[in-house]
């Protein structure tokens, strides 16, 4: 069975624009496919008595101060449209006409981006003919699918069926049937891939790994690969990655393929590691490659690269495990 990430989002969402970019690396890397399901929030918002976000007291106050410093820490743009909450309705109408056009996914990028990196007011019908001509399709059919008896059922139906799997706000992600809300919650939604991917790999997964971003791409005796998405919270001045980072996901990749080399009941941990930086590792996504290359008794040695999407190395690696017989103590 193919692997596949279900996007409910609704074009009023700040939160959906800001969680696109990273979910669709996300599912890049996993090999999945993306599904954008566009609703109304209106609707759902009503039956479980929920307000639009910026309509919420206190929450609503605080939630432009919160996207400004989100979309900063993502380095992305953002400007609150003139009107909200905003109207979604024709947006997610008019996904229909462009999915059948082939350039659903284009849509759903544009609108988005037109309505909260340019302050756009995406309910308005000459903002969304300028975006289909932009995209290449008909704007007067484009126009004319909106009224359509079909596409309005089709819009119908896609919400009521967000509301039976229990979405109550967005974005709202499922994979499978594990569903996942919130855009501080995509890690999970690449765990999840992960386990569906490659089951045999056993978790590797820890708080830190979680909270640098760092994803076991492969695993097999005594070698790995591990990848990461260096963000612009992650550089230091001169706008490249600090080292820390660097070092944290070459010890990872190094000391997996050590822990996949020794015996399962064996424990290991670092005793040195030492790294040469041949170039500057800029933000976007980098691999972490570990390799084990000799063990003793009680030691093992292992070395590895980082390297950039072209496959670039940006800085080789080398250190030193101890190994224990077992679990050692605290």
């Amino acid at each position: 069975m193919s692997l596949a990430v279900e996007f409910y989002f609704d074009f009023s969402s700040p939160y959906s624009y800001l969680a696109v970019d990273r979910l669709e690396e996300i599912c890049a890397r996993g090999g999945a496919d993306l599904i954008w399901r566009p609703i109304l929030l209106g609707p759902i918002f009503k039956q479980i008595g929920k307000a639009p976000l910026f309509l919420r007291p206190g929450e609503g106050e605080h939630a432009r101060l919160d996207l400004e410093r989100l979309a900063s820490h993502l380095g992305m743009a953002l400007k609150i449209p003139p009107v909200f909450p905003v109207n979604g309705l024709s947006a997610c109408r008019g996904f229909a006409y462009a999915n059948d056009a082939g350039k659903g996914a284009a849509y759903c990028r544009r609108v988005l981006e037109a309505c909260w990196a340019e302050g756009r007011d995406v309910g308005d019908l000459r903002v969304l003919r300028t975006v289909a001509a932009e995209l290449g399709l008909d704007p007067e059919e484009f126009l004319q699918s909106l009224t359509r008896p079909q596409v309005k059922e089709w819009l119908r139906t896609q919400t009521d069926e967000a509301m039976r799997r229990g979405v109550f706000g967005a974005p709202t992600f499922f994979v499978g049937q594990e569903m996942f809300h919130g855009q501080d919650r995509l890690f999970m939604v690449e765990e999840a891939l992960s386990r569906r991917h490659m089951p045999e790999i056993p978790s590797s997964s820890t708080p830190f790994n979680r909270w640098f971003g760092i994803r076991c791409v492969t695993r097999v005796a005594g070698s790995t690969e591990y990848e990461m998405q260096v963000t612009p919270g992650m550089l230091n001045r001169r706008g490249v990655a600090h080292g820390g980072v660097v070092c944290s996901l070459l010890d990872t990749a190094l000391g997996a393929a050590v822990v996949s080399g020794i015996d399962p009941e064996e424990w290991c941990a670092t005793l040195e590691l030492s790294i040469q930086f041949r170039d500057p590792v800029h933000a976007g996504r980098v691999v972490g490659r570990g390799r084990m290359v000799k063990r003793g008794r009680r030691a093992a040695f292992a070395e590895g690269e980082i390297v950039d999407g072209s496959g670039k190395v940006l800085a080789v690696a080398h250190g030193t495990w101890y190994i224990w017989p077992g679990k050692p103590g605290a």
